[in-house]
């Protein structure tokens, strides 16, 4: 049985010949194949409860060209992610900490007007963190 590593490997080599070792060439495939290949990690690292799991998707959108997927992740997350899910909300804040100060500013603005008080939470769970550091 193929570990984790092993399957996000192969998943990510179908979209180009050793693509997991050149990440960078991403912004190199066509549209629809770069962002079919960040909507994956995306789904790894907020949907997925295993640790092994989220640290690869992770670890794929920090390795791509970060402006490419600055560029890209707002609108992948929203067509992949339930964000209304405080799961899924959470994990993507972490992503965003980390990748981009103006994606998590408006992710916890989009948080904070949430109707949903586990969102709100979450928003304010993130922002105190980051304040407390």
């Amino acid at each position: 049985m193929p570990t984790y590593l092993e399957t996000v490997i192969a998943k990510v080599n179908t979209y180009g010949d050793s693509l997991w070792e050149n990440l960078d060439r991403v912004p190199t495939l066509p549209v629809d194949a770069g962002r079919s290949l960040l909507a994956y990690f995306v789904e790894l690292a907020c949907q997925c409860q295993n640790e092994t799991n989220i640290n690869l998707g992770r670890d794929g959108i920090f390795a791509m060209p970060h402006e490419w997927v600055r560029r890209n992740i707002q609108s992948v997350a929203e067509d992949q992610l339930t964000l209304s899910d405080e799961w899924e909300y959470r994990r993507l804040l972490e992503v965003y900490e980390r990748l981009d100060n103006e994606l998590w500013i408006a992710h916890i603005a989009f948080g904070l007007s949430s109707i949903d008080p586990e969102i709100v939470a979450a928003a304010v769970d993130s922002r105190d963190h980051r304040n407390a550091k």
